[in-house]
């Protein structure tokens, strides 16, 4: 257990009293792989619009704060190195799919 404890504590020290996703694998020998996705794509969004969650119905009340094209990209960058692909645009749509799904529109 300790060979997953300490490298754990260690790779994720300067991420304290965020919200993480990591993905472990065992494997039949007991032993185990892993990797931190990193903070989730909506907690970014409230983070970056300081604001504490999104509208309960999306699609019909939207939140008076907007996100930036600034906010968009940091966001962009910080989940870049968790999804599937380098294409920084891809990643902006679905920063901008998890905006709408809160009730939060894009300013240009």
């Amino acid at each position: 257990m300790m060979d997953f404890i300490n490298p754990f504590n260690e790779k994720t020290k300067d991420l304290m009293g965020k919200n993480l996703t990591v993905h472990i694998s065992v494997f039949d020998d007991k032993s185990m792989d892993w990797r931190v996705v990193g903070v989730p794509t909506d907690d970014l969004i409230r983070e970056a619009l300081k604001i504490e969650k999104g509208s309960g119905k999306p699609n019909s009340e939207k939140l008076p704060e907007k996100l930036t094209a600034a906010q968009l990209n940091s966001i962009a960058e910080a989940k870049a190195k968790d999804m599937n692909t380098e294409d920084i645009e891809a990643v902006k749509k679905m920063v901008l799919g998890t905006a709408r799904s809160m009730g939060i529109e894009f300013q240009n």
